[in-house]
């Protein structure tokens, strides 16, 4: 497993992370202090501002969970990986692929893009 692969699950698995102080702990570890994330739909700055737009975001997601998706594929200081989100390996409801930028190792930035979810109502 690739190092990138595994900052990729790490990041994720952050996402997963029901309790807010494990998250937190896990951002800060994964994120430089002045990370930014971006997608249409939310920003976050720094490891506590991204571990509060997730905490609202799981509110939206009871009982859904992120999983990486295919290869992560990387080059020089950029990686990217896609991902799904469902309440089971087997049941995908949206998709997605992250652009991200590091910085020694960590994530600096993150740029988030929705492939597919449910239409709105």
């Amino acid at each position: 497993m690739t190092q990138q692969h595994t900052l990729a699950q790490q990041y994720l698995d952050a996402w997963n992370e029901a309790d807010a102080q494990q998250r937190d702990a896990q951002l800060r570890r994964l994120l430089t202090p002045d990370a930014t994330y971006t997608d249409p739909q939310m920003t976050g700055h720094g490891p506590d501002g991204i571990g509060q737009m997730i905490g609202a975001a799981r509110t939206q997601l009871p009982g859904l969970s992120f999983r990486l998706r295919g290869a992560v594929e990387a080059h020089h200081d950029t990686m990217r990986f896609s991902w799904t989100l469902g309440p089971d390996a087997d049941t995908d409801v949206a998709g997605g692929t992250d652009v991200v930028v590091l910085d020694g190792g960590r994530m600096r930035q993150i740029i988030g893009f929705i492939d597919f979810a449910p239409a709105a109502s």
